[in-house]
């Protein structure tokens, strides 16, 4: 409530939410009554590799890894240690994924992870130029586990 509040929604988009009634999802066929099916357990860390760093027009994308925790995600730069750096999810406005409608479904292919303040991040796999993806999902998942509060942006094309 609050977070709708200070987000400017409007009264009535509240009110309609709070009056709306609860609809239980139905179980699973083959699903026992009675049991809970609690949520996998959330790692406490989840490496990344086969990233891409963009940096920009005057200095040279590098490959690394993420290290995601609770607390923070570091860049571990695979060509120069002082180009590492650390970002906390505190920090983070929103994830946004840019990805392409393909029949097989959606194929993501870059992450930018945007701050509240300073520059932003942006992240490529490294088989991307074959048609690879594999470490943008990893990405994406490991942030939906461990931060899910955090908003993720889908730019689809």
């Amino acid at each position: 409530l609050i977070y709708l509040k200070e987000n400017n929604v409007p009264e009535g988009v509240i009110r309609a939410l709070m009056e709306a009634p609860l609809v239980a999802a139905p179980l699973a066929a083959g699903a026992a009554v009675g049991r809970s099916t609690a949520p996998p357990p959330v790692p406490s860390q989840v490496e990344v590799d086969g990233l891409v760093r963009k940096t920009g027009l005057f200095k040279k994308n590098s490959g690394g890894k993420l290290v995601l925790t609770a607390d923070k995600i570091h860049w571990v730069d695979g060509k120069n240690q002082a180009d590492s750096f650390e970002m906390f999810p505190a920090g983070l406005k929103a994830l946004r994924a840019d990805c392409l409608a393909r029949p097989d479904g959606r194929f993501c292919y870059e992450l930018e992870f945007q701050m509240s303040k300073g520059s932003d991040f942006t992240f490529t796999d490294a088989k991307s130029d074959v048609g690879g993806n594999e470490s943008i999902k990893a990405v994406l998942a490991a942030v939906k586990a461990l931060y899910p509060k955090l908003p993720i942006v889908e730019k689809i094309k």
